[in-house]
């Protein structure tokens, strides 16, 4: 073989590896910003709703219990309000969940929130008769271990997706250096 070929060829080979290492590089750089997009988008979004569901319920046993003591139907708006909240952020998030251990927490959240919707109306009710030690009752041996249920349901959700969130990164951190590894 003459010089010339030999240079051509090897160019030729030095050109085709560093397209197959641009390549491969495009390829791991699109999966990590694949992964990133998830994480944000959905995972870190699902906790944040989550969250949300969480303070309303919580804002709502607080009012329930405001109510109780006070009277006063700024706390029947109130609770009213956070009804709706969980309700609309429970209708948005609940199809985003896939995983069969999060569909069951989201169930035990939709229970457990219409008995509380349930204890929250029969509170209102004894309140509105008179009957503040059978609402304190209510209160406290029904609505307060089914707000802790959802709350508790609200903690795993966001438990595994903070779980998930750290895998993805770790995956995401190995790819990334994969690719550094291939261009070194």
């Amino acid at each position: 073989m003459s010089i010339r070929k030999k240079l051509f060829l090897s160019f030729s080979s030095i050109t085709l590896l560093l397209i197959g290492i641009a390549i491969f590089s495009i390829f791991q750089m699109s999966k990590i910003d694949e992964d990133y997009t998830y994480l944000l988008d959905d995972r870190a979004y699902k906790v944040i709703e989550a969250s949300k569901i969480q303070n309303a319920t919580s804002l709502q046993g607080l009012s329930i219990r405001s109510y109780v003591l006070r009277q006063d139907n700024a706390d029947l708006e109130n609770i009213a309000t956070y009804k709706e909240t969980v309700s609309q952020i429970m209708n948005e998030i609940e199809p985003l969940f896939v995983d069969e251990q999060m569909q069951k927490e989201i169930q035990n959240i939709k229970e457990q929130q219409v008995l509380y919707n349930g204890y929250v109306d029969e509170i209102i009710q004894y309140v509105d008769s008179n009957q503040v030690e059978k609402a304190t009752d209510v209160l406290f041996n029904s609505a307060v271990p089914a707000n802790q249920a959802i709350q508790q349901s609200i903690n795993n959700i966001a438990d595994f997706q903070s779980t998930e969130m750290n895998t993805t990164s770790i995956q995401t951190t190995e790819d990334a250096n994969v690719s550094i590894t291939m261009l070194i």
